[in-house]
């Protein structure tokens, strides 16, 4: 078996004032999915890496890495590299790995990687990008016989021909992939603010002994006066609905006065109401 593969990972951080948020998008073949875990790839040890880890993922057996090499990059090579960020770096390598899986399969892997790497120091947090895109041909065969298929394999890899309609319908989903990352990115940002908004609103009424009450029946909201050390709850009268009484403890003697009576419990946040 012979195939190409294009994976492409981009991994960043959105500085935030308290922290940052990472995030990493996994593209394998023009589909792509949000990952949990941080992936850079920042070498041609953490290219292997990745690839050892997306074959374990497809859960066609366990592969384990057998011997890997890197192949020397030329000069002309180089030169076709230039940051396109300020500050970053190039991330140039290729070589070659071979796999063995527990289920008698061996499978020769030769890596092209093109990536970028760079931070930008700050304050609160380091904005982190870091991108690389990676062409992989394999060529899978059982043990013993990889040789031998291999030699095919070149023989049949020398005569393909390019499709001119395939480059097409790449860029038609690169631009479709790298709409939906942006689109990622933006909500990130936006969930980023929201939430730095109502920490600060958080911290304000810590510092000045308020916080937010809202009658869930009416959807008013109020700022009212509360000690930071204190507990207990927000009640509001139910009919001319012009007082709240707070600190009622729950399950004590006024906070089933209060039900008796057809009080309201108000709901409480620190932060506000969206």
């Amino acid at each position: 078996m012979i195939r190409i593969d294009l994976v492409n990972v981009n991994f960043g951080t959105i500085p935030t004032g308290f922290g940052g948020n990472a995030y990493t998008v996994l593209t394998i073949n023009g589909s792509s999915s949000q990952q949990p875990n941080f992936i850079c790839i920042r070498g041609f040890d953490d290219a292997v890496a990745l690839v050892v880890g997306i074959l374990n993922a497809i859960g066609e057996g366990r592969w384990s890495k057998v011997w890997e090499k890197e192949f020397p990059i030329s000069k002309e090579e180089l030169k076709q590299s230039t940051p396109t960020i300020p500050g970053s770096v190039n991330v140039r390598a290729k070589g070659a790995v071979l796999l063995s899986s527990d289920r008698g399969m061996e499978r020769l892997v030769f890596i092209t990687l093109n990536g970028v790497y760079g931070q930008n120091p700050s304050y609160f947090a380091t904005s982190i990008i870091c991108s690389a895109s990676m062409t992989l041909t394999s060529v899978q065969a059982p043990k013993g016989k990889l040789r031998e298929v291999n030699g095919i394999a070149g023989g049949v890899y020398s005569n393909i021909r390019i499709n001119p309609e395939w480059g097409i319908f790449t860029y038609k989903d690169f631009t479709e992939t790298n709409r939906e990352i942006n689109r990622m990115v933006r909500q990130m940002q936006k969930d980023s603010q929201e939430f730095n908004s109502w920490m600060s609103k958080s911290w304000a009424n810590v510092l000045s002994d308020q916080t937010y009450v809202r009658d869930p029946s009416t959807g008013e909201v109020f700022r009212v006066y509360k000690k930071s050390w204190e507990t207990g709850e927000f009640w509001r009268e139910p009919v001319f609905q012009d007082v709240i009484l707070g600190g009622v403890k729950e399950g004590s003697k006024l906070q089933e006065l209060l039900q008796m009576e057809g009080w309201k419990k108000l709901e409480e946040s620190l932060g506000g109401f969206r």
